[in-house]
């Protein structure tokens, strides 16, 4: 069984055609033709066409079919309005540990759509307001700390009589 590969040779050659549709060629009357490179055009349709046989096939069947009419940059644009919001979930679910419970609470009733670098300020400010609380905890019972206070009076005293008893019997 053949494997198919997520490359293929000289792909960062058409990785553009991801980046902007394909345009139209104008009206060989019209000024913009003029300007208007034909031969780029030409290249850019033909990488775009190379892109538009690779993408589908790490696709399922379903999405194969949805996107069997569209060049590349139309694939990438539905998909990402098909998938954005469960990748930007996931890469939050990810990045936020336990620490950041409250945090995640809040900006989830917010509602927020931010970008990484936008969240990230927010997790680095809140995480500063958040570490200059510290919290330290002292358990102590009052019976043991009588019976600790009783002890150390006891072995003071017991040390005050053996110096006593041996300037007494000297």
């Amino acid at each position: 069984m053949m494997s198919i590969s997520t490359s293929w040779p000289g792909h960062d050659k058409v990785e553009y055609v991801l980046d902007k549709p394909i345009g139209v060629i104008p009206n060989k009357e019209s000024p913009e033709f003029a300007t208007f490179d034909v031969e780029a055009h030409q290249k850019y349709v033909d990488n775009a066409s190379d892109a538009q046989c690779v993408m589908p096939s790490s696709m399922s069947l379903e999405l194969q079919r949805q996107h069997e009419h569209m060049f590349p940059y139309e694939m990438l644009k539905h998909l990402e309005s098909l998938y954005a919001s469960q990748a930007q979930t996931m890469e939050y679910e990810i990045l936020l540990s336990i620490t950041f419970k409250n945090f995640i609470v809040n900006f989830n009733m917010n509602n927020m759509k931010v970008g990484l670098p936008e969240l990230h300020n927010m997790l680095k400010t809140y995480e500063s307001s958040t570490a200059k609380v510290k919290y330290v905890l002292m358990v102590s019972s009052s019976a043991k700390s009588s019976k600790w206070k009783n002890k150390q009076q006891q072995k003071k005293k017991a040390s005050k009589d053996v110096v006593l008893k041996s300037k007494s019997g000297a």
